[in-house]
């Protein structure tokens, strides 16, 4: 939108398809923006995950309002038909005190969800987590989070 260029939704779906179906065990997608943010005039992240046959992972900013937000994401891909697999909390720098009971609130109020494989804590990794010179860092501060996701989930 910003560019004033069109989205070729059809494109996109055929190009990720054409990835998932070649040498890779996993093909991720990130829905920036989240599940109903538009990607153009007639479609949604959620349209593009229906199209694609995915199986989401919601992430979430743990602190106050994630268990609303999660819950709200869920009943959306929910009704639309979409897999939810799992679910990631992310730390923040600063914690505030919902972060003991999030994980556990969202765990009782979740629907049944087939194939459900969990609800997940990831690290703050810190200011500047997306700097190259910090990847060999943050992989160690992630290492177990992501074993653990990474083990249940795909």
């Amino acid at each position: 939108m910003r560019k004033n260029e069109k989205i070729n939704f059809n494109e996109i779906v055929k190009r990720t398809k054409e990835a998932a179906s070649g040498n890779h065990d996993i093909v991720l997608v990130e829905g920036v923006g989240g599940l109903l943010a538009p990607i153009s005039s007639k479609n949604t992240m959620a349209s593009f995950a229906k199209e694609i046959e995915s199986h989401l992972i919601i992430v979430a900013q743990n602190r106050v309002g994630v268990i609303n937000h999660v819950l709200l994401s869920v009943e959306a891909a929910v009704s639309r038909g979409l897999s939810v697999s799992s679910v990631i909390l992310m730390r923040q720098e600063e914690s505030d005190a919902s972060v003991a009971d999030n994980a556990e609130l969202i765990r009782m109020h979740m629907p049944n969800i087939t194939n459900f494989k969990g609800i997940y804590d990831f690290p703050w990794l810190g200011e500047g987590a997306d700097n190259p010179k910090l990847i060999s860092n943050n992989v160690l501060k992630a290492e177990k989070a992501l074993e653990k996701i990474s083990g249940a989930v795909f």
